[in-house]
């Protein structure tokens, strides 16, 4: 069941990077759209999850 979780939670993430784009503006350079890394989305998701694991273990 976890192996098929992270797989679509993978899968997910990296469709969601897939369809967002970052539009970069500095000063020389033309505009410049690039897609998010599956990575930055993945720890968008997990982070949250993580932080609620971690309150949940603490003693007290």
């Amino acid at each position: 069941m976890s192996a098929l979780l992270s797989a679509v939670l993978l899968s997910g993430a990296d469709w969601l990077s897939q369809s967002m784009t970052l539009t970069l503006t500095l000063s020389g350079l033309e505009h410049r759209v690039s897609s998010l890394p599956v990575g930055a989305v993945t720890t968008l998701l997990g982070a949250p999850f993580f932080l609620y694991l971690l309150r949940r273990s603490r003693p007290g």
